[in-house]
């Protein structure tokens, strides 16, 4: 298993920014983007067809890219407008569409397929390569490997639980807003993981149960467990221990105006042709 926390806590060692162009895609129909948003949402991330075809990997000082790996993610199941009825994206134009939804430029139309899966594969390298690229992006000018270096990977059973309650709360909200929440996952010293929640759940003696998709093994939902008690959160083995801290909701921010932006547009133009 990877975590990618330590290697962009190492990024303070001295690693080169490489800039990148931000690209729009304003030209994209969001009419599909429009019909699935919020609504469909939940489904959307629960189907495998729509998750990375690859594994967290690579990044600073090969500890992975897991932050960017999920925020990516989550980018495209809101953000990207599948066309498999058209040609298939040459390598530039496919650099072009996987640099616009690491930027959050807009909803972004894939031509020639019909889920994330295949372009993943196809494209893996161009993926992997903006991934990394974020990440020396977001190490040298936003300084958030420094969030890698904050929080516990365990507490006390009382301040355990009231992590548990902050997260749970915080969860909730965002999966009633149609937003799917981004988590920092702490560890022992300065590794983080992070992942994407699609459900939370807390029986009434103060036992949680989360699912996620973990950029650890994209292919399936993990399920973690927090009995009322533990010190740490239970991943089935996976991980030592670790609790969750929700962040990036700027992210989902950006991501919630781009679309509402194009939708917006959409309905303008329709009631004037009415």
């Amino acid at each position: 298993m990877t975590s990618c926390g330590r290697g962009l806590a190492l990024f303070v060692v001295g690693f080169s920014l490489l800039s990148l162009t931000v690209a729009t895609s304003d030209a994209a129909d969001p009419a599909p983007v429009c019909e699935r948003y919020k609504a469909e949402i939940a489904r959307i991330a629960r189907d495998s067809d729509m998750r990375f075809s690859f594994e967290n990997d690579g990044g600073l000082a090969n500890g992975g890219v897991c932050w960017w790996h999920s925020r990516f993610q989550r980018a495209v199941w809101y953000l990207a407008d599948f066309k498999p009825e058209l040609s298939k994206p040459t390598t530039n134009e496919a650099k072009k569409l996987i640099n616009s939804l690491a930027h959050f430029s807009g909803v972004v139309e894939i031509p020639g397929y019909s889920n994330f899966y295949s372009f993943s594969a196809d494209f893996k390298d161009l993926i992997q390569d903006e991934l990394e690229q974020w990440q020396k992006r977001d190490g040298f000018i936003n300084q958030a490997w420094i969030r890698g270096l904050a929080g516990k990977s365990s507490y006390t059973p009382d301040r355990a639980r009231k992590v548990m309650r902050k997260m749970y709360s915080s969860v909730q909200a965002s999966l009633a807003n149609g937003d799917i929440p981004w988590v920092k996952l702490q560890m022992p010293g300065i590794t983080s993981h992070a992942a994407l929640i699609l459900s939370i759940y807390v029986d009434v003696k103060g036992n949680y149960t989360i699912e996620a998709v973990d950029s650890n093994s994209p292919e399936s939902i993990a399920t973690w467990s927090f009995r009322d008690g533990d010190e740490t959160m239970n991943s089935d083995g996976n991980y030592e221990t670790m609790m969750p801290f929700a962040d990036y909701e700027r992210d989902m921010d950006e991501i919630s105006r781009r679309v509402n932006k194009k939708c917006s547009r959409k309905l303008a133009s329709a009631a004037a042709t009415k």
